[in-house]
Parts: C-alpha cells; structure tokens; sequence
C-alpha cells in the first residue's frame, strides 16, 4: 500500500465578500494571473466573484441568461485561443432534480488594480443535460480540450459510488 504524504497547507487568505455566503468551487482565471473565480453553492444570485490569492475582492460578474439553482463547481480553460469559464449548475443533494445545466463564458477580464467592480457577461453557451440512469450529484467538473470533453463526478451520495462522466 502506497501512502503520501501531503505538504501542511498554509492558509494565504480569506474570502470575505458579504454576499459570499457559501462559496463553493475555485478555478484559476486563464485571462488575469493571479485572480481566482468562486461561487455560492445554491440558491443564490448567479454571480462570480473575483480574489486574489491573498483573499482579496477584486469584482462580482452577474452572469446574464444563467440561473444558480444548486452551483457546485466551476473550471477554467482554454480553447480555440479563448479563456472559457464553466460553471456547473448540477447539485442534486436530495434526488429531486432530474436535468442539469452547465453554462459556458468567457472568462471576464476583471482589473486587479480596481478592487470592487461589477460587471455583467452573457452566457456563451447552455448545456443542458440528463443522465442516462438515475439522477446523480455531480459535485467537481473538468474541461478536455483534447477530446473536447467536459467530465462530471458525482460524489456517490445517490448511487453506489463516486462516477466520472464525459460527454
């Protein structure tokens, strides 16, 4: 049996937004260095919220066309020369929900240098999806721009055990 042993963590800062209330998924912006896109898991607005490694507020992005019924994550990436954001509206804690949605932008350039904007992107894209048997909590999304692919996990709390599902 292999055991690692990971490095202790260092806590860099804190997310102290007062409509942050339960930020649940971080990626890395690929437009802006240094600057980190978080959400709040359900039932809020759809926005983003912009920091710095340190914790910083940089900006709160509404996100036009979307709604955040149960966010769980949101990931960065890069294709056809552009910085996408996708955020994945697919928590289902209770089996109540039978579709999902993820939604695709571009990943908002927001300046570090001005700490405290809002602004509004639209959606770029709408994704809206159903899984094949029962439905699942997907809980963590992934991008491959290889095979063009985004991968779901579930978390294994409504079936037998944690999935990953490409499409």
């Amino acid at each position: 049996q292999l055991l690692l042993q990971a490095p202790a963590a260092a806590v860099l800062g804190r997310l102290d937004h007062p409509a942050l209330t339960e930020s649940s998924g971080l990626a890395a912006s690929r437009s802006r260095p240094g600057i980190f896109w978080t959400h709040n898991d359900s039932s809020g607005k759809a926005s983003l919220f912009a920091f710095t490694s340190h914790g910083d507020h940089i900006a709160t992005v509404t996100v036009e066309g979307a709604t955040a019924h149960d966010w769980e994550d949101i990931c960065a990436f890069t294709w056809r020369d552009q910085h996408w954001l996708l955020i994945a509206d697919t928590g289902n804690n209770w089996a109540k929900r039978d579709s999902f949605v993820l939604y695709v932008i571009k990943d908002p350039l927001v300046d570090p240098d001005k700490p405290g904007t809002t602004v509004s992107i639209p959606v770029a894209w709408k994704l809206r999806f159903k899984y094949e048997e029962a439905p699942q909590d997907c809980e963590a999304v992934a991008v491959d721009t290889v095979t063009e692919q985004v991968l779901l996990a579930t978390d294994g709390g409504i079936g037998p055990m944690t999935r990953v599902y490409d499409g």
